[in-house]
């Protein structure tokens, strides 16, 4: 049975799930037990995983939001053992490492990440990039015969996969768009950029990326990720965000200023 914290926690990550999905990923608590979470992610394009849709479970202890949940993906995709459950930074093989900061939006956004490595670890297998492709193209068809989809996702049982809510086109679509920009009048001192408010929140703060490893640390390499909001002391309220896509990362830091 869930605990207070953890009921209230997970109720508020629903929520924030239905409001502002991370991309490629779609999660749904159980509806007799919100500690069991059904997910879908969606291969990015431009990976081996290109149309695929795999389903998979997230499980939380009681304890949550103080310990990790066990993390298993369903759906055959070359890259996980199905049904077992995954190694990697934020489950509960790593409970020393684990940040009650992180959610079930960072959590799902990291286990697409590790998806998109070639990192080996407990419940992973090694397939080519042919035999990812194979899987992703049988997936759906392979999760229609799942009673568990079925009754997780009823929505999503159309005769061909259905995108979730957030395919990424904001992020893959905005360098695209020339960002206007503003000049400081003579009275005003100059805003800083975004590479110099991220100095600055690192000065005050230990951010971590999805995956699990800290922002300055192999940023380039870790896919698509998410900080949370966090309070500098230097200069008031920040929320950082950054954007990796698959062929060309790019970074964003927007500001909103407060207590």
């Amino acid at each position: 049975m869930a605990s207070k914290a953890a009921h209230k926690r997970l109720n508020k990550e629903y929520v924030a799930m239905q409001r502002e999905p991370p991309p490629f990923v779609w999660a749904v608590p159980d509806e007799k037990n919100i500690l069991t979470w059904n997910y879908i992610i969606r291969g990015p394009p431009d990976s081996p995983f290109a149309g695929g849709e795999y389903h998979g479970v997230l499980l939380f202890p009681p304890e949550y939001p103080f310990k990790p949940p066990g993390i298993k993906m369903l759906t055959p995709s070359g890259r996980f053992q199905p049904d077992r459950k995954i190694c990697f930074s934020m489950s509960d093989f790593h409970p020393g490492s684990w940040n009650p900061a992180w959610s079930v939006a960072t959590i799902l956004t990291g286990l697409l990440s590790f998806m998109l490595s070639d990192e080996m670890t407990t419940g992973s297998v090694t397939t080519s990039d042919a035999e990812k492709r194979a899987y992703a193209a049988r997936s759906h068809a392979w999760n229609l015969e799942q009673r568990r989809f079925r009754e997780a996702f009823p929505d999503y049982c159309t005769p061909t996969p259905r995108d979730v809510p957030n395919m990424a086109q904001k992020e893959l679509g905005s360098s695209s768009k020339p960002q206007p920009t503003q000049s400081p009048s003579a009275t005003q001192s100059p805003v800083p950029t975004p590479a110099q408010q991220w100095v600055q929140c690192c000065d005050t703060w230990r951010f971590y990326c999805s995956c699990g490893c800290h922002l300055d640390h192999d940023l380039a390499t870790n896919g698509l990720g998410e900080v949370e909001v966090g309070s500098c002391t230097c200069a008031g309220t920040y929320r950082l965000s950054f954007v990796l896509r698959i062929a060309l990362p790019s970074l964003r830091c927007t500001v909103a200023t407060g207590s």
